[in-house]
């Protein structure tokens, strides 16, 4: 997956900031998070385990609040290890060359 981003800085009112932290809670809760700025998004999709830092700085005669998300995304190998990884309670057949190297043994 190649690097994409998008960074947004404007200077708006607070029921349009309201707006876009209310479309970024229902995404969230959707599993997916589109951020789009004219022709160029970038597609999210947030995990279970969701690393939150908040900010909030108060100086003279102004005040920010920081919030920033993280999540690793899912490993696309990982299903191939599920399908590796099983377990039973029988024996699986062994393949031609295991068996012949058993038979060897038991000479």
């Amino acid at each position: 997956m190649g690097k994409r981003t998008i960074n947004v800085k404007m200077v708006t009112d607070v029921d349009r900031v309201a707006n876009f932290l209310s479309d970024l809670v229902s995404s969230i809760k959707d599993g997916t998070v589109c951020v789009q700025k004219g022709a160029d998004f970038v597609t999210l999709t947030p995990m279970n385990d969701i690393e939150v830092e908040v900010e909030a700085k108060q100086k003279k005669n102004k005040e920010s609040l920081i919030l920033e998300l993280s999540w690793k995304t899912r490993d696309d190998n990982a299903d191939e290890s599920i399908d590796i990884f099983k377990i039973s309670s029988s024996q699986p057949e062994p393949e031609p060359e295991e068996e012949e190297a058993t038979a060897e043994v038991s000479e």
